[in-house]
């Protein structure tokens, strides 16, 4: 059975209830924008529960001083990889090429799951 997520605003307020924080919250929105991204470029359903996860994470490193950018990207490159295995080479090398103007770290840890997928 193949679950969907909910709707962007139905899954933004989930989400901000679940951190308490607003539904503006930057951090939030970035961390959005950058999961939504990966959904449209891979076609994989990626979990609200991993938008939780980095924006949790994000949220907690933007509180020890790292940009809100700096901690997307941290966050990012630890929660995203577990979600992206099994993909093909192609899917990922495009992923990791989009993603690294902005999200460096992230990109690194797609390219690193490259030497699990066979040429």
């Amino acid at each position: 059975m193949e679950v969907n997520p909910p709707g962007v605003e139905e899954e933004v307020t989930a989400v901000a209830e679940q951190l308490g924080v607003s539904r503006d919250d930057e951090v939030l929105r970035r961390a959005l924008q950058l999961v939504e991204s990966v959904r449209r470029t891979t076609e994989r359903l990626i979990g609200t529960a991993t938008l939780v996860d980095i924006a949790s994470l994000a949220l907690e490193i933007v509180e020890q001083g790292l940009s809100t950018e700096e901690a997307i990207d941290l966050a990012a490159s630890i929660a995203l990889p577990s979600q992206l295995e099994g993909l093909p080479r192609d899917v990922l090398e495009r992923l990791a090429s989009q993603l690294q103007d902005a999200y460096r770290r992230t990109a690194e840890a797609v390219r690193n799951l490259y030497r699990y997928v066979p040429e």
